[in-house]
C-alpha cells in the first residue's frame, strides 16, 4: 500500500517552470525494508508516476525506517541540501527516484551501511549530436 505524505501534493514556485508546468511533486514512501530491491523500486515508480502524471516533475523519497523520517517540525525549518543529512539514512535501505523532462532515474542505497549509491537510469533525454 502506498500512502502519500502530507504536503505530497504539487509545489509551486513561481520562479521553476518545468515543461510548460509550474512547481513539482514531492512523494515520499515508508517500505518494509524486507520488500526492498531493485524490482520493487521499479513497480513503485511506475504505479506512483501512474498516479501523479502531473506536474511532469516527480520527486519520489523511499524509505524503509521511521528512523529516516523527519517530524513536521523538522520539515518546516529551512533545508540547505537535497541529499539526507541525517546518519540514519546510511543505516537503512533508502531510494530516490526522479522523472523530469530530461530522465528518468532511480538512485539507491544496495549494500547499507556503505553509503555507495546505484543509479539506474529508465530514460535519458538524447543529446542533440550533429
Amino acid at each position: 500500500m502506498i500512502r502519500v505524505a502530507p504536503g505530497s501534493e504539487p509545489n509551486s514556485n513561481s520562479d521553476k517552470v518545468v515543461g510548460g508546468e509550474p512547481g513539482w511533486r514531492d512523494v515520499w514512501v515508508l517500505l518494509d525494508a524486507a520488500a526492498f530491491s531493485e524490482e520493487t523500486l521499479r513497480k513503485l515508480y511506475k504505479l506512483v508516476s501512474t498516479r501523479f502524471p502531473r506536474p511532469y516533475w516527480l520527486q519520489l523519497w523511499v524509505t524503509t525506517s521511521l528512523d529516516q523520517l523527519k517530524t513536521p517540525e523538522q520539515l518546516d525549518q529551512p533545508v540547505h541540501s537535497l541529499m539526507p543529512d541525517n546518519p540514519a539514512w546510511d543505516r537503512h535501505h533508502w531510494a530516490f527516484i526522479e522523472r523530469s523532462r530530461s530522465k528518468e532515474i532511480i538512485r539507491y542505497n544496495p549494500s547499507p551501511p556503505k553509503p555507495e549509491m546505484k543509479t539506474i537510469t529508465l530514460r535519458a533525454k538524447e543529446k542533440n549530436r550533429k
